[in-house]
């Protein structure tokens, strides 16, 4: 793995908008642990805190950062399991959300249960993919990784406001680099081009 990679997962752990004082502190040494590099250390504190620091509403949350802290110990098949629970869960309480009025959904699960932010759910793919590719199974890292736009076309069709975060660069880059590696090059240039775009 990359550095900056690994530096994009450290900096994405825990960064759920819940405010409960157990899962805050919990937060913190568990970043603090993965910021040094002590994957193994962090994951097991996530883990000892499950029961007292998150709740029911909070397990999307506590899935993602297993699923990432996971990845990081090399656990792969693990990280892809939990890893879609957080997916399907999450996507659950987006559907929820937007099939209710703003008041009814101040009362619902949707409204209790943490669902993610996009780029938190985005991040979700990217883990998956790179866990495939760690398995050498570029056809199902491909399939990720082309999940991560078309998960985000679909969140901007339900937003009554315009969204500029639409597209991902890296989910583009990393397309186009799982293209290449199976020899597609034309497959490749359309990605890599598109990825320019959106990064600019």
């Amino acid at each position: 793995m990359t550095p900056r990679i690994s530096l994009l997962l450290c900096t994405s752990i825990i960064l759920s908008a819940c405010t409960q004082g157990k899962m805050v502190r919990t937060s913190g040494r568990v970043r603090n642990l993965t910021i040094q590099g002590n994957y193994a250390g962090a994951l097991a504190t996530l883990r000892q805190s499950k029961k007292d620091a998150f709740k029911e509403q909070d397990r999307v949350s506590f899935w993602m950062n297993e699923g990432m802290l996971l990845h990081l110990t090399k656990q792969y098949k693990a990280s892809t399991d939990v890893l879609t629970k957080a997916e399907q869960r999450s996507k659950e309480l987006f559907t929820k959300s937007v099939s209710k009025s703003i008041s009814a959904a101040f009362t619902s699960d949707a409204a209790t249960d943490y669902a993610g932010e996009d780029y938190e759910n985005v991040l979700v793919n990217v883990v998956k993919s790179l866990n495939f590719l760690a398995q050498s199974n570029r056809e199902s890292a491909l399939v990720e990784a082309r999940k991560i736009n078309e998960k985000l076309s679909y969140y901007n069709t339900k937003y009554k406001h315009k969204n500029v975060y639409n597209q991902d660069a890296f989910a583009l880059w990393l397309a186009g680099l799982l293209h290449e590696m199976g020899g597609e090059w034309d497959d490749a240039r359309i990605n890599y081009v598109k990825a320019m775009e959106v990064y600019k």
